[in-house]
Order: structure tokens, then C-alpha cells, then sequence
């Protein structure tokens, strides 16, 4: 053990059996104990044999203005994506431990893996972490070291039983990006694939014309609308419009439809064409029974033409990708117009098992 250098550590989630031991070590060595909150994982850095650190992960606060200003989320994607968001809660190296760069080196390898441990675990990635150092004890060097950005400092506030307490000692504020646009992602108007656990089937709707000049919200509004005129709060082109954001997000129900497009912020639901509230003013989402009704009612076969004159010209623009359209059907089949489109909208989909357009069931 004397003679093992750095490069030979190796860490690992901790057993069952060894939750006992890994809390007694936090309790001796770390000036917090071994409390861990939310959705923790364990893990501990072995070497020559010998326990040398412990790293304890959890859910990460629940605001923190240096964090919020650093990813650029808003107030309802802060909610919505905390999860993706991971807290060092705790770091302890131990005695046996004590050595030159162990610390960045152990930190490396749990960084290297966290994603993919909190996927298995808990069933969403994690895109950043988070995590605080009190200036009055250490300066944070190892997280330094470790690639991690000091993006600012606590205002000296602590939560406990729902209310915040002033204790006048602010804490510096580091954060880590696991993915390369970490940022970008969170703070997406749409949720990325990374964010739902399904990337190796759906698209990124943050990249898709859905609602710019010439997109599919402006191609819907030329379809005929069959419901009478009183009464009517949801355009059928907004409906549509935001059943292809979630259907092509990986929604294969009505009722996941709804939930996607219940959770999307107002900004996102205002660029896909939802009506306003006539007294607050506030961005209103269609329910579930509203787009189901809305989708039920439309005419196939025209919907069928517009979506496919408009898919077909942003094929050959190259501003869509046949990919992005994968597996998606009209009223629970293939689309009508697939058995007999027109030859060059064929042969531009040709090898491509797009199907058609993104709505019914």
C-alpha cells in the first residue's frame, strides 16, 4: 500500500453490507457526518486493498442562484429538470488516503461513471453536478483540480422544515458538466432525449421547424377545422402542433401526450401557438380530452397531404432529417397517403421507416 500510486485506485459503488462501515467513516473523518438526502448513491475508492475516500451523491438543492445562473434555466425548467442535476454532498478522503492528486483522481473515475449509475438506478441521467465548500475550512483545490467551475457563492441562507434561516457564512458554489452541452440542454425551451431516458428512439424537438416561419404549426393552420365555431378555446393547428413535439419525444398515448405537454413551460407553449387565458393572461395547455377529441376529428387524408408536402419539402431542403420522423403513424397505422404519395416524396423517404405524421392512435 505505501508504494501504490494514484493511478491504481479504483471506484465503485459500495455494497449492501457496506452502508454500515461507509456512514462510520463519514461520521469520524468528515465535519458533516454521514447524513446523505434524496437520491443518494455511495461509492467508495479502493487502494492496494485499502479504503482511501468515500463519496457520498444526492438530489441536489433546491435553489441556488450561482447554479441557476450558470445553467440559464428558467424558474419552471429549474423545476422540472432538478432531478438531472446531482450534489456531492459529501467527499472524505481517508487517512490511508492521504497522498498527492488522490483526490482528483478519485473524482475523475465517479464523474466518469455517475451518469450512467443514476440511469440504472433511479431511471434519468444526471447532466451536472453540484457542490459546496465552506472557504473557512478548505478551498476547494481537489474540485479545482477536478475540472469543476467556481461559479459563485451561496448567500448565507439554509433550508430546514421548508423555511430558509440566514447563518451569515456563504459557500462557494462549484460546478461540473457530465455532457459536453450540459447547459444547453437544461436550459433547452423543449426537453432534450437526454432528459427522458429515450434518445436512442426520439428526436430533439429543439432542433425541429415545429413553430418558426414556415414550420408545421404554420402548414397546420391551412387545414380545415370540422368543429363549430362557438365555443372553440384550441386551435387545431396548435393541438396538432404540440401532439408532434410530444409524439415525437417519445409520447405513445393520448394521456402522455397530455403530461408532455402539461410540463412545458410557457414560453415553449406560446412559440407552438396556445391560446391565452382571457383574464390572467396565462399560456393554457389543451387536455387530454380536448386532444383527443381534436385528433379524432380531423380529416386524415387532408392532414395526411399537409404534413407530407411540408415533410416532403423540408427533406429536400435538408432541414429534417428522415430519422427524426421514425416510427410515428397516423390513427394507429400506417398513413393513408404512404400507399400512394406522390413518386418524388417516395423516393425521398425511400429506405426511411418514417411512416408518416406524428398524431392519432
Amino acid at each position: 500500500m505505501a508504494g501504490a500510486g494514484v493511478a491504481g485506485v479504483v471506484v465503485r459503488p459500495i455494497f449492501v453490507d457496506e452502508v454500515g462501515r461507509f456512514n462510520a467513516a463519514l461520521r469520524e473523518y468528515h465535519w458533516l457526518g454521514h447524513r446523505l438526502t434524496g437520491q443518494v448513491l455511495r461509492y467508495v475508492a479502493v487502494l492496494g486493498g485499502e479504503w482511501v475516500a468515500v463519496v457520498g451523491f444526492g438530489s441536489a438543492v433546491l435553489s441556488c442562484r450561482a447554479r441557476e445562473e450558470f445553467v440559464g434555466w428558467s424558474r419552471e425548467q429549474q423545476y422540472a429538470r432538478l432531478r438531472h442535476v446531482a450534489n456531492n454532498q459529501r467527499f472524505c478522503v481517508l487517512p490511508a488516503g492521504r497522498r498527492p492528486n488522490l483526490a482528483s483522481a478519485v473524482l475523475s473515475r465517479v464523474l466518469s461513471r455517475l451518469s450512467g449509475d443514476y440511469l440504472a438506478a433511479y431511471g434519468h441521467r444526471v447532466l451536472a453536478v453540484e457542490t459546496f465548500t465552506d472557504p473557512a475550512r478548505h478551498t476547494g483545490a481537489c474540485y479545482a483540480a477536478a475540472n469543476f467551475q467556481l461559479v459563485g457563492s451561496t448567500l448565507g441562507y439554509s433550508r430546514s422544515a421548508g423555511s430558509y434561516h440566514h447563518h451569515g457564512n456563504p459557500k462557494r458554489v462549484w460546478m461540473y458538466s457530465l455532457h459536453r452541452n450540459a447547459r444547453d440542454v437544461l436550459s433547452a425551451m423543449f426537453a432534450h432525449p437526454l432528459l427522458t431516458g429515450r434518445d436512442d428512439d426520439v428526436a430533439d424537438v429543439n432542433t425541429l421547424a415545429l413553430a418558426s416561419e414556415g414550420g408545421l404549426l404554420e402548414a397546420l393552420s391551412e387545414l380545415s377545422d370540422p368543429r363549430s365555431k362557438r365555443g372553440i378555446r384550441h386551435q387545431i393547428a396548435s393541438t396538432l402542433t404540440m401532439v408532434a413535439a410530444a409524439t415525437i419525444s417519445g409520447a405513445r398515448s393520448f394521456r402522455s401526450v397530455a403530461d408532455y405537454v402539461a410540463d412545458l413551460p410557457p414560453d415553449a407553449l406560446a412559440r407552438l401557438g396556445a391560446r391565452h387565458h382571457p383574464v390572467t393572461g396565462r399560456v393554457v395547455a389543451p387536455s387530454e380530452s380536448t386532444i383527443r377529441r381534436t385528433v379524432k376529428d380531423i380529416d386524415a387524408d387532408e392532414a395526411d397531404t399537409i404534413v407530407g408536402t411540408w415533410l416532403h419539402a423540408k427533406l429536400q431542403a435538408g432541414l429534417v432529417s428522415p430519422k427524426t420522423w421514425r416510427g410515428l403513424a397516423l390513427d394507429g397505422k400506417t398513413l393513408k397517403g404512404s400507399q400512394g404519395v406522390p413518386q418524388s416524396r417516395e423516393a425521398a423517404c425511400a429506405g426511411h421507416p418514417w411512416a408518416a405524421g406524428p398524431w392519432a392512435w
